[in-house]
């Protein structure tokens, strides 16, 4: 289960669904000449293997007027100059190869992979008398995973009240189940736009299943004005573009019950953190 925030998913998916003809100019995706911008690649290794790095570069325009990104020299390569145009605020074209990729301001989304790495390290580092000590420092509204059912699995909850024997009396989904013994609770670490929408209640209505949430995605993105504006044959194009975009979106949301556990919210700073990863898997397919 999982749940979706609607408001900002259908513009983010439109902008990055759109077809190559809605040229956008810097100023709508908020540039001018001589900014810095980071450009996702997938790089590939001497080994064989392939990573996905955030290449840097400038903004220039050429003497035919063409837009281009003078891109560092780094990850191994020498500096090097590519004619571009921008799709929406997220992505753009690469004119030679004719391929999208998606780009970002300098650093941003740095501090929710930074916190992300840090919260696996967390995780992996918690034991014994640390872990018992966490779960000691957890009070009422602290966002949790649980077992709940023995099946093994976690499940998103929040605390309700800490008892005198140690265990928890937890919510989850409406329903309080009380008596939750301490080694069975886990603290959840959560990047700091996820906890500013969470704590904000940017909530939508309780999502059953990988199908509903897909289609709560599906649903956001054909109901918002911007997607209207589409001429019927673009609106074909960019859904079926959602489509094909499912497997790697079931990938991201297993993730994120894994660490989150079953049942926990989707927020749209979820969806916006998704969206790069879930462009990257699709290319390296």
């Amino acid at each position: 289960a999982g749940r979706a925030a609607g408001g900002a998913v259908s513009g983010v998916l439109l902008a990055c669904m759109s077809e190559p003809n809605a040229e956008m100019s810097t100023e709508e995706v908020n540039l001018s000449i001589g900014d810095r911008l980071e450009v996702s690649w997938q790089v590939e290794c001497i080994d064989g293997t392939s990573d996905q790095v955030w290449w840097g570069g400038t903004l220039q325009r050429s003497a035919k007027g063409v837009l281009e990104v003078r891109y560092d020299a780094e990850h191994g390569f020498e500096e090097e100059t590519r004619e571009v145009a921008f799709w929406s605020e997220s992505e753009l074209r690469d004119l030679a190869l004719s391929e999208s990729l998606v780009w970002r301001h300098p650093g941003a989304g740095d501090d929710e992979t930074d916190q992300d790495e840090e919260g696996e390290a967390e995780v992996a580092a918690t034991s014994g008398q640390k872990r018992a000590r966490d779960v000691a420092d957890l009070g009422p509204g602290t966002l949790v995973k649980a077992q709940l059912d023995g099946s093994g699995r976690t499940f998103s909850a929040s605390i309700e009240t800490v008892n005198d024997d140690g265990t928890f009396d937890l919510a989850y989904h409406g329903s309080l189940v009380q008596g939750v013994p301490a080694d069975m609770v886990e603290p959840v670490a959560l990047e700091t736009t996820v906890a500013d929408a969470l704590e904000r209640g940017e909530e939508s209505e309780l999502i059953d299943g990988t199908e509903a949430f897909f289609d709560a995605f599906t649903a956001a993105l054909t109901s918002g004005p911007t997607f209207q504006r589409l001429s019927a044959h673009q609106q074909a194009v960019a859904g079926e573009k959602v489509k094909a975009l499912r497997p790697f979106f079931e990938e991201e949301l297993a993730a994120l019950h894994t660490k989150r556990g079953h049942g926990a919210m989707v927020t749209d700073a979820d969806v916006q953190a998704m969206l790069p990863r879930v462009m990257a898997r699709s290319k390296a397919v």
